[in-house]
């Protein structure tokens, strides 16, 4: 583009001015806007829990669960109920019960006596787990379903969020949309930790929901539009590992804090914070030129050249501005629908979305599912969202190396056998499901998070990039949203959410054998160069068997014009943007 390649090479693309940008990205921006995830599921986990007997409370623990609690059965685990209690008069047994003067003395409950639901509330597992919402207003047993609307709520005003929230910044520019945005999400935070009732929280998370994945994209793109095109990859993926930093993190901070109101308002005080740092931040460029905000466009640009110091004359700068002006009203548009005109652009819409609706399914799941993992869900949690770092790190080489096509079966696949073992772990062994969980993890993070918004930007033609990732985004949306409902399934059998994730991503895996490799190709520019890609190819062709072209014995594997990087993803959104 004529902005990139030649105003940022006048202005600067990687001085003092970026350095800076970076630095707010990686330090306030993302931190912050994973807080915002990271809390919801942290302050609505669901703590150990039994039914309160308030004639026991002078007992202790262990001798009030054995007189009061029935054991269960659960998926071959022998457990207190969470939901029953034996209906018998308990303050006749303690009146009379040798623990009275003798706190070693525990008395054992009859198997035959009578169950009921519990009556009095429940009380929780205050040693464990920190204070929750689901423990301060008891959603459980037959209240569960206040926490699935609650955590439904919040991630389908995700997917609205984006929408809203992308026609204000269409209208007003970047910075006011993310500006408003947080601010939104940081009142909406800060009063729901006050709320009064089941129905203000779920509306105010609502709130809050709706400016996550929005403010997350227009924080990354306001910063990475001011730097070379080298540069970008790196500092895209240094946000994205910062949402595994601070997933590791959160666990340990919520539970030393104690009570989810405090993680809540302090959430709250870090969006106010990123409300200052909006002021520093510059106006898209793109939308400033698209908007026809030259004076404003070129002020920005000469203040970059300053910081960076770099002499450029005002004249010259105007001439690349009208030239890139010029150059978007020749741009071809393009519509979503053109995604859908041809056979093989259908087929591989249809398949792309799918894929990405399954692998943020499982992203979202088998981190919020690590709460019932293991001994410790502090340990559980922050190695779950850990794992994501390294997956990052290591997933392109692999991806370059065996092929787009190879590398997203054999993760869905992966993580397929990882979920489906699980059911297969004898009971007492909740170590072993851990690592076969956070082994699923890794790999759908490889996927979801590296392979696969490379190879949907590779499969689709240049006028028609934008369109098919923000599509690409928006089913993700989806599958965060379908995750709190495979969560609940766990009610009714604790490997039943595994199975179903595993076999999910079983025929997920397998519906990517009908797309084409794109390592080796060239980038389809048109729609009939999209629509014959990887016609020559058959279903087991794979990159790393040859290091030629499939076609083409003498071109080159993996030439640069099919170099994609996860900047250019970015690149895409700032068209499509500006395209409808």
């Amino acid at each position: 583009m004529t902005f990139e390649t030649k105003v940022l090479s006048k202005v600067g693309d990687f001085g003092p001015f970026q350095k800076r940008l970076c630095i707010l990205l990686a330090g306030v921006l993302s931190p912050t806007l994973a807080a915002i995830y990271y809390s919801q599921i942290l302050i609505t986990i669901t703590p150990d829990h039994w039914c309160k007997v308030p004639e026991l409370d002078t007992v202790p623990l262990e001798a009030r669960l054995e007189l009061a609690i029935p054991r269960v059965d659960k998926d071959g685990i022998i457990k207190f109920s969470s939901c029953e209690m034996y209906d018998v008069n308990f303050t006749s047994i303690v009146l009379r019960a040798p623990f009275r003067n003798n706190s070693n003395i525990i008395l054992v409950a009859k198997t035959n006596w009578p169950k009921c639901a519990c009556k009095n509330g429940h009380e929780f597992d205050t040693q464990a787990y920190h204070k929750t919402v689901s423990s301060e207003q008891s959603w459980v047993c037959d209240d569960d379903w206040k926490l699935l609307v609650a955590q439904v709520a919040f991630f389908s005003s995700t997917v609205l969020g984006s929408l809203i929230y992308g026609l204000v910044a269409d209208w007003h520019g970047r910075t006011f949309s993310l500006r408003i945005g947080c601010i939104v999400c940081g009142i909406s935070c800060l009063v729901s930790s006050f709320f009064l009732d089941f129905y203000s929280f779920v509306a105010l998370r609502i709130f809050l929901g709706a400016g996550l994945q929005i403010n997350r994209f227009l924080s990354s793109l306001l910063v990475i539009e001011y730097l070379g095109p080298q540069h970008r990859s790196f500092v895209t993926q240094l946000s994205t590992i910062q949402w595994g930093f601070v997933g590791a993190i959160f666990p340990w901070l919520a539970f030393w804090l104690g009570d989810w109101k405090w993680l809540s308002m302090g959430t709250s005080v870090s969006l106010m914070a990123v409300v200052m740092v909006t002021w520093w931040l510059p106006e898209s460029a793109h939308w400033m030129l698209v908007n026809k905000q030259t004076a404003r466009l070129l002020h920005t640009l000469e203040n970059v050249a300053k910081v960076n110091g770099k002499s450029v004359t005002k004249e010259s700068l105007l001439e690349t501005i009208e030239a890139a002006n010029e150059e978007e009203r020749q741009k071809k548009r393009a519509h979503y629908l053109d995604l859908f005109k041809t056979p093989n652009l259908r087929k591989r819409t249809v398949i792309v979305c799918w894929l990405c609706l399954l692998g943020r399914l499982g992203w979202t799941f088998l981190y919020q599912q690590a709460q019932n993992m293991g001994s410790d869900f502090k340990i559980s949690m922050s190695m779950a969202a850990a794992v994501e770092i390294p997956a990052i790190l290591i997933a392109r080489p692999i991806v370059d190396r065996i092929g787009r096509r190879w590398t997203c079966f054999l993760v869905f696949q992966a993580q397929s056998i990882f979920l489906l073992t699980i059911p297969a772990v004898p009971s007492g062994y909740p170590n072993i499901v851990l690592a076969l969980s956070l082994a699923g993890r890794f790999v759908g993070a490889c996927g979801s998070h590296v392979a696969l918004p490379v190879y949907a930007t590779e499969l689709f033609p240049t006028m028609l990039r934008a369109q098919a990732n923000s599509l690409r985004l928006l089913l993700g949306g989806f599958g965060m949203l379908l995750s709190p409902f495979l969560m609940h399934l766990g009610k009714y059998q604790d490997v039943l959410p595994y199975v179903i994730m595993g076999l999910l991503a079983a025929g997920g895996g397998a519906t990517v054998l009908f797309l084409p490799e794109t390592v080796g190709e060239d980038i389809p520019q048109t729609l009939e160069e999209a629509e014959l890609l990887g016609m020559e190819q058959q279903v087991a062709s794979c990159s790393c068997w040859s290091h030629k072209n499939y076609e083409n014995p003498n071109k080159e594997r993996s030439s640069p014009k099919n170099k994609i990087s996860m900047s250019d993803i970015y690149e895409d959104f700032v068209d499509v943007a500006f395209s409808e």
